[in-house]
């Protein structure tokens, strides 16, 4: 499946890999002009405990792909919109019209009907 994440916060962050670790094709949309910010690979140090109750210790280097730009006719399956919930108007306003054949997944302290 091909899944973007759209926000690269930690939550974001953490399922994207977990994604990606399940062998899915994971890319981040950032704004424009963050992708030289955040740099081409994330340092991981989490407790993976998917598995193990106690977990698995995970500190790696993990390269990442970003997109600065979401044209309408994206062969995305999946967008998981992870933002603030006071950015949440924004980013939906932003996809809106770019959603496409998507399955969009919103994570996020929604406490009001959007």
């Amino acid at each position: 499946m091909k899944i973007l994440m759209f926000g690269r916060g930690v939550i974001a962050t953490v399922y994207g890999w977990a994604l990606r670790q399940a062998g899915h094709d994971v890319e981040f949309y950032v704004r424009p002009g963050r992708a030289v910010t955040y740099g081409d690979a994330v340092d991981l140090d989490l407790v993976d405990t998917r598995r193990r109750v106690w977990g698995r210790r995970v500190v790696e280097k993990w390269p990442v792909r970003y997109r600065e730009a979401l044209e309408p006719d994206h062969d995305f399956d999946l967008i998981v919109l992870s933002v603030p919930h006071h950015r949440l108007a924004e980013a939906t306003a932003f996809l809106s019209p770019r959603v496409g054949q998507a399955t969009l997944l919103v994570f996020g302290n929604v406490w009001t009907e959007p």
